[in-house]
C-alpha cells in the first residue's frame, strides 16, 4: 500500500498498475477507483477486480487464446455477454458447416465414377469449408472455460473442532496485544467471515486459529480429530519454487493425507485450474504469480480436511477461478473461517 501511494502522489503521465487492488480493503478500493476513474494521465491496468474495473476504467482490452481484443466503453459484465454470444454464434456455425460437409461428401460420393465435374466442384467446396470450419472450431475453443473443482471429502470429527477461549492475540510472541479476550467457536458445517478494516488484526487471529501464532493469554481449544486447511493470500509465494508443479500437488496432497489420490486427479485438477499440458511438468518458479497461485490452490481442494481457513484468498485468482472455488465450497460439508474484502466471494 506504500508502494502505490507513492505512485500515485507522482502522478504520472502514464500509470502502469498490476492487480492494484490486492491487499487493500474494501474502503480502499473504493477509494483508489475512484481515483483512477478521474485520474487526467493514461492509466494501463491488470486487474480481475470487476467492481474496481467498472468504476475506474473506460475499456476493456481481453487476453484469450493468444489474442487480445478491445472493447471500448464497456464493462467487464457486457464483455462476458459478448463473449458467450460470440461462442454459441460460432458453435452454431460450426454444426451447420458439418451438416454441409456431410451433403457435399455425398455429392462426391455419387458422382465420383459419373460426373467428374460436379465431383471437382463439390470437392472445391468441401476445401473452402474446411478453413471455414478450422476458424469457427478456433472461436469456439478460445473462449475460457470455466475450471471446475471438487474438494476432497472432509474428515470426520466432533461438534466443536475448533475454538478460541479468553485469547490475546499479538503480532508476534512479545508484542503488545491488538485483539483482546477473544470468545470464538468453529462448529463443524459452519461457514463463518472475519471482517474489518486492514490492520485490525483479522490476519493475525487467523494465524492465532491455526495454532501458528501462540496466543498472548487464554486457551486455544481442538478436536483430536481436526484436520486443517489454510489457504493465505501469500502461499504462492511459499511454494518450493524448484520443484515441479505435478510431483509438489501430489507429494503435498499425500503427505496431508490424501495417500489415496492419484497422479491423474492431481494433473486433472490442476487442468480445470488452466495448470495443464507441459505446465503441469514446469517448474513452480517458472510460472506467473497466477499460476503458482492455482498450483497451491489444487493442493488446498485435494487435501482432506474438515476446517479451512482462507486469508484473502481471491487475491491471486481469476474470476474463472474464484467461481470454481465458490462452487466447491457450496457443496463442501466441512467449516469455513474466512478473512475477505471480496464481498461477492465472502
Amino acid at each position: 500500500r506504500i508502494g502505490l501511494a507513492r505512485v500515485l502522489l507522482s502522478e504520472p503521465e502514464l500509470l502502469v498498475m498490476d492487480e492494484p487492488t490486492n491487499h487493500l480493503d474494501a474502503a480502499a478500493r473504493r477509494w483508489l477507483a475512484d481515483y483512477v476513474s478521474e485520474y487526467e494521465g493514461t492509466v494501463l491496468v491488470v486487474s480481475h477486480d470487476a467492481a474496481f474495473v467498472d468504476v475506474a476504467c473506460d475499456s476493456i482490452a481481453d487476453v484469450e487464446g493468444g489474442r487480445l481484443t478491445t472493447y471500448p466503453k464497456t464493462s467487464l459484465g457486457k464483455v462476458e455477454a459478448l463473449k458467450e454470444e460470440r461462442r454459441r454464434a460460432a458453435a452454431a456455425a460450426v454444426e451447420k458447416q458439418r451438416r454441409e460437409e456431410q451433403r457435399l461428401q455425398a455429392v462426391v460420393n455419387k458422382w465420383e465414377n459419373v460426373d467428374r465435374s460436379k465431383a471437382a466442384g463439390a470437392r472445391q467446396a468441401l476445401s473452402k469449408l474446411a478453413t471455414e470450419q478450422a476458424a469457427a472450431e478456433a472461436e469456439v475453443l478460445s473462449t475460457r472455460k470455466r475450471p471446475r473443482l471438487q474438494l476432497a471429502e472432509p474428515p470426520r470429527c466432533g461438534e466443536l473442532p475448533l475454538a478460541l477461549r479468553g485469547a490475546n492475540v499479538a503480532p508476534a510472541v512479545g508484542q503488545a496485544a491488538i485483539v483482546l479476550g477473544v470468545e470464538l467457536e468453529v462448529r463443524r458445517g459452519q461457514r463463518l467471515v472475519l471482517r474489518g478494516p486492514n490492520g485490525v488484526g483479522k490476519s493475525t487471529l487467523l494465524r492465532a486459529l491455526s495454532g501458528a501464532l501462540p496466543l498472548a493469554a487464554g486457551e486455544r481449544r481442538e478436536d483430536e480429530r481436526l484436520a486443517l486447511g489454510i489457504f493465505a493470500q501469500d502461499l504462492a509465494q511459499e511454494l518450493p519454487q524448484g520443484a515441479v508443479a505435478l510431483e509438489y500437488v501430489a507429494s503435498a496432497v499425500r503427505q496431508g493425507g490424501g495417500s489415496a489420490v492419484t497422479d491423474e486427479r492431481c494433473r486433472g485438477t490442476l487442468g480445470a485450474l488452466g495448470i495443464s499440458g507441459d505446465k503441469a511438468l514446469r517448474r513452480i518458479g517458472s510460472l506467473s504469480g497466477g499460476e503458482k497461485a492455482r498450483v497451491a490452490l489444487a493442493t488446498f481442494c485435494l487435501t482432506p480436511c474438515n476446517v479451512l481457513l482462507f486469508d484473502e484468498p481471491t487475491n491471486h485468482l481469476d474470476q474463472g477461478a474464484i467461481l470454481a472455488l465458490l462452487a466447491a465450497l457450496e457443496a463442501y460439508e466441512g467449516a469455513l473461517v474466512v478473512v475477505s474484502h471480496d464481498r461477492a466471494f465472502c
